[in-house]
């Protein structure tokens, strides 16, 4: 695969925090000649942005960033009809994401070697299919929920890499927007589902091959996020609507429950015992500590924040918003761990 550098691209990067202490430096960066972003990741000084150049308005490149010497080049460009990279994820050695058309049709799962720069096709969703697939990196293991060609029933799928082996781990009851994600943890994998009419959480040990459900204390699940015996997920009261929703924090441990947000919330980043989210109106970051149960305002060099990703390894959280007007993408990295 080329690489190229980019030309007439400008950015700034220095360190926001006056004394600039080990514990946490923050990176902002202004990048322009970009029109828009989706989900971003982070690999040791290189970040990787999924986005659109020059008049461009669909993600169709995934530019990398060194936030050493500060050059851009773009690492990965798809090809019509493929207009659109969406869900990516980045770890020491491999590469996913899912590109579609712009409409979200004919949906397919990449992944990428970081090492031969190789592309497969994992999974490919049917050409007329308005298909919700969301691919979860974690080490040589590649996770995701697709539907089943012969009768539209969904099933959370699993592909070892390093094995090159395709698994059906279970079945999704009722499969929508909010429950297309899975997420892995340790040697399991989670997600969310309605099952005879109760909302659950469910997890597969992908050891023992033992598939366990928890059964939800307010709402409807969606969008988990999993560390050891610590659940996260926005829970819907009606979840066809999404201002329903509210951030929770369940620990299946010892049956802890705790709403977090009192109103609906845009987006959420779990780091342990710290959450960090988004309010409705796009203006503030809160950060949640569930043992102190001290909420505090993050403060931020932006202006606005359109959105907020972890990265895969869990060491940063990634701030942003896009001007399409400008062309410019504004980012703020926060290191965590």
């Amino acid at each position: 695969m080329n690489r190229y550098f980019l030309i007439s691209v400008s950015m700034f990067f220095l360190c926001i925090l006056g004394s600039c202490t080990k514990k946490q430096e923050n990176i902002v960066l202004e990048l322009s000649g970009y029109n828009g972003h989706s989900r971003i990741d982070i690999n040791h000084h290189s970040l990787f942005i999924p986005t659109a150049t020059k008049d461009e308005d669909f993600n169709n490149k995934i530019i990398e960033v060194n936030l050493d010497n500060k050059t851009e080049t773009v690492f990965y460009e798809s090809k019509a009809p493929y207009l659109a990279i969406n869900d990516l994820m980045v770890n020491d050695h491999y590469m996913t994401w899912v590109e579609s058309e712009i409409s979200g049709l004919m949906a397919r799962v990449i992944l990428l070697d970081r090492e031969t720069n190789e592309t497969k096709i994992l999974y490919e969703a049917e050409p007329d299919d308005l298909e919700l697939v969301a691919p979860f990196l974690k080490d040589n293991i590649v996770a995701w929920i697709q539907r089943d060609h012969d009768n539209d029933d969904a099933r959370v799928v699993i592909y070892d890499i390093d094995k090159d082996n395709y698994e059906t781990i279970g079945k999704v009851y009722e499969h929508s927007f909010y429950n297309n994600w899975v997420y892995i943890d340790g040697d399991s994998i989670y997600w969310s589902d309605i099952i005879n009419d109760e909302n659950y959480f469910v997890s597969y040990n992908m050891k023992t091959g033992e598939t366990q459900s928890y059964q939800s204390k307010q709402g409807t699940p969606g969008y988990i996020e999993v560390g050891g015996d610590y659940y996260y997920a926005l829970e819907f009261r009606d979840h066809r609507d999404w201002t329903t929703n509210q951030l929770t924090f369940t620990n299946v441990k010892n049956d802890e429950h705790i709403v977090i947000s009192d109103t609906w919330i845009s987006e959420f980043r779990s780091f342990g015992e710290d959450v960090f989210y988004i309010d409705s109106e796009h203006e503030n970051i809160f950060k949640y500590n569930i043992h102190s149960k001290e909420q505090i305002k993050i403060e931020t060099a932006l202006s606005q924040v359109d959105a907020i990703t972890a990265s895969s390894d869990k060491q940063y959280l990634i701030i942003g918003y896009a001007d399409s007007e400008n062309r410019k993408i504004h980012l703020e990295i926060i290191r965590i761990q």
